[in-house]
């Protein structure tokens, strides 16, 4: 698919129909200056303006499903002109840039992964296990109906793929989601970039029965309870 991605001669993402307040979001995004969005800033901040209707609209236009689904990271990284569309409405890719650059949807305590991976350097890069970590605690948040694809839909991410990481670490269907896990962390502590790093991120409490206490669950969501 990343081959598809980086060749197709555009990228059309669909967030789903219009509800009452997407055309709105919408509209806002496509004026958006620096000082609008300082603005709208200025409004999550004051409790009596954080209800504002634009204020509402953008915050659960970002807070749509697409933003969450680890798959669409490699729609946005490798796409060369993705064009967003919410009902009838249609905006440029570069128009979510820009606000990103300006801090923007952080204001709502919403941190969409695919806004900060199309964002990175667009510098070749090789896949190491230093970088597949960095990317893994960055998209940890994302959300996949397979486990399993919270690693292996991170790897279209990487423009090049060199033959020790090939040999470190593939996709493989067959395998459980613990022992793709297992294999994912043994793979990273070779790296002398990653070793006991990789520590910081696991957790105490895993819903994988079985998974060994230094492997980390990439399944959770930061700051999930498992009883």
């Amino acid at each position: 698919m990343a081959t598809i991605y980086r060749k197709a001669q555009g990228i059309t993402i669909y967030l789903g129909e219009e509800d009452q307040g997407s055309d709105l979001a919408m509209k806002a995004l496509e004026k958006a200056t620096f000082l609008q969005v300082c603005a709208i800033r200025a409004k999550c901040t004051d409790p009596a303006k954080s209800q504002d209707p634009d204020v509402v609209a953008l915050r659960n236009l970002f807070a749509r499903p697409w933003f969450k689904r680890v798959w669409v990271l490699q729609e946005v990284r490798n796409g060369k002109f993705p064009v967003i569309i919410c009902g009838p409405k249609t905006l440029p890719w570069r128009v979510f840039d820009n606000l990103t650059r300006f801090g923007f949807p952080r204001t709502f305590g919403l941190i969409p992964v695919p806004l900060d991976i199309r964002t990175v350097s667009r510098a070749e890069e090789m896949f190491d296990a230093e970088g597949l970590f960095r990317r893994l605690c960055k998209a940890r948040v994302c959300l996949a109906t397979d486990p399993r694809d919270k690693a292996f839909a991170l790897l279209p991410l990487f423009s090049k793929v060199d033959g020790d990481g090939v040999k470190g670490f593939l996709p493989d269907h067959s395998r459980s989601t613990k022992d793709t896990f297992v294999n994912l962390a043994k793979y990273l502590l070779r790296s002398s970039e990653v070793g006991f790093s990789l520590l910081y991120a696991t957790e105490s409490h895993s819903s994988l029965e079985g998974l060994p206490t230094w492997v980390p669950d990439w399944s959770s969501i930061p700051g999930t309870q498992y009883i």
